[in-house]
């Protein structure tokens, strides 16, 4: 952690806050999605919580809650598509990806219409499996600050 800590025996703790933020809204940024002639593409980040790394007795103890929005456009037989995809619980309790809270919203085209219907399926398709792998990029990335 630090110089002064150079065994590790005293409690030291390190936000990664910031950069788990800048993390974040990089890897996703690059998210797109091509399927059954719906493009989507993540066009805002909203990373809310905190992430810490406390060292103590040699050991490092990793800690984060956040809640993450991913806000995506995109197009569908020229149709607009504008959706939001929240994840509400992601903390270091939740280990089993069927334990992740999420909503859709999606806000264009109206409800109820065959476009909707299916950015929703798609979406609660490969959204998930793709965040959660996002999400393991960052978890192997903050282990090894």
């Amino acid at each position: 952690m630090s110089l002064w800590n150079r065994g590790g025996f005293q409690w030291e703790e390190k936000n990664l806050t910031s950069w788990t933020k800048k993390f974040l809204e990089e890897s996703f940024k690059s998210y797109e999605i091509k399927e059954e002639e719906i493009e989507l593409a993540v066009t805002e980040v909203v990373v809310d919580g905190f992430s810490i790394q406390n060292m103590r007795k040699g050991k490092k103890i990793c800690a984060w809650d956040m809640k993450v929005t991913l806000t995506l456009k995109g197009k569908a037989h020229d149709e607009d598509i504008e959706a939001t995809f929240k994840f509400t619980d992601v903390s270091e309790g939740v280990e089993d990806a069927d334990d992740y809270e999420f909503t859709i919203d999606v806000k264009k085209p109206a409800p109820g219409t065959e476009v909707n219907k299916a950015t929703r399926e798609i979406l609660k398709k490969t959204g998930k499996t793709v965040f959660i792998g996002k999400m393991l990029e960052w978890y192997k990335a903050y282990r090894a600050k």
